[in-house]
């Protein structure tokens, strides 16, 4: 009892179909124009099933019109797009206020360090200004005792 394919030989390691001859770049271009083909059968098979499923499932389902599915996807799109637009929008004002902000703060850190340093200065004026008062305080004191002293 032969079974179908058991009458052809088999194939030598290396051997990609029965004839040696044959380039193989050739054969596997042949193998994979038929993928191609059957694949191109296998999406309109799909497609026909999605049209047919389309009312009863998917995006269409989820509205109540008479839309499809590629109309509610054109509509999703274009919202999407929408929302960037408004998002780049947002970022960019955004960008503007951080840059402004930045710069105020670079602008008061500035001040700060001024009125630090002469906060610094005037400390250290009042200490010289309080020691000179201290001083002539204690002259006047001692003019005004040998004053009274006489």
């Amino acid at each position: 009892m032969n079974f179908r394919g058991q009458d052809k030989k088999q194939l030598t390691p290396g051997q990609l179909g029965n004839n040696p001859n044959i380039d193989p770049t050739d054969e596997y271009i042949v193998n994979l124009q038929q993928q191609i083909h059957f694949m191109a059968l296998e999406l309109n098979i799909l497609r026909e099933k999605v049209m047919e499923d389309e009312q009863k499932s998917g995006i269409g389902s989820l509205y109540d019109d008479d839309k499809t599915s590629h109309q509610h996807i054109s509509l999703l799109k274009t919202k999407y797009s929408q929302m960037k637009r408004d998002f780049d929008r947002s970022s960019q004002d955004l960008g503007k206020q951080s840059l402004k902000v930045k710069g105020q703060e670079f602008v008061l850190d500035a001040q700060l360090k001024i009125l630090t340093e002469q906060m610094q200065k005037l400390k250290l004026n009042e200490g010289e200004f309080n020691e000179k008062v201290r001083k002539s305080q204690g002259e006047l004191i001692q003019t005004n005792r040998e004053n009274s002293r006489q």
